[in-house]
């Protein structure tokens, strides 16, 4: 048995679908992060721009927030997930090695789980942004300040959520 596998239109399709998801995340990821809102002011924030913030303060000696951190981690891993996603569907596609079948199924979960736990940090930091305390956020909330994940936040978990889907359906498809 050859390590190249028959080709298969399905198996192609499924892994050019993974593929074009996984890069329009991490394209989007580039794009708006988060929205604050103040009445009728409203401004998007880019991820790098919450970076450059955060390097800033950590220059200056000023404590980088928990959320903050939790939320950069989860997107890096969301990231470094999706392109072994990538490599994984295409693998599977092309390739006629059991063992495949299996890291593909693992790692398409994991990325649709890291994918929704990025969304969620985003939100947990997202309102952080609106005051440290529970009294502070309602506070904040009831002068109609708001903080919420934008479309780049949003286009990478969904799209990090179906590649990883796509993989899991995938490794089933292979056997």
């Amino acid at each position: 048995m050859g390590v190249v596998k028959k080709v298969n239109v399905r198996n192609i399709v499924i892994a050019a679908v993974v593929l074009v998801l996984a890069v329009v995340g991490l394209i989007m990821s580039g794009q708006a992060w988060l929205t604050e809102k103040m009445g009728e002011l409203k401004e998007t924030v880019k991820l790098g721009t919450l970076r450059d913030a955060a390097k800033a303060a950590k220059d200056f000696g000023i404590d980088v927030p928990g959320k903050y951190k939790l939320m950069n981690t989860f997107e890096i891993l969301t990231m470094i997930f999706m392109i072994v996603t990538i490599v994984a569907a295409c693998a599977q596609a092309f390739l006629d090695i059991k063992a495949i079948k299996y890291v593909a199924l693992a790692v398409g979960a994991v990325t649709a789980v890291l994918a929704i736990l990025m969304l969620v940090f985003t939100f947990v930091y997202g309102n952080s942004m609106l005051g440290e305390t529970a009294e502070e956020i309602k506070a904040a909330k009831e002068l109609g300040a708001s903080c919420a994940p934008a479309i780049g936040a949003w286009m990478m978990a969904i799209c990090g959520v179906l590649a990883g889907a796509g993989t899991v359906v995938l490794s089933r498809f292979n056997d």
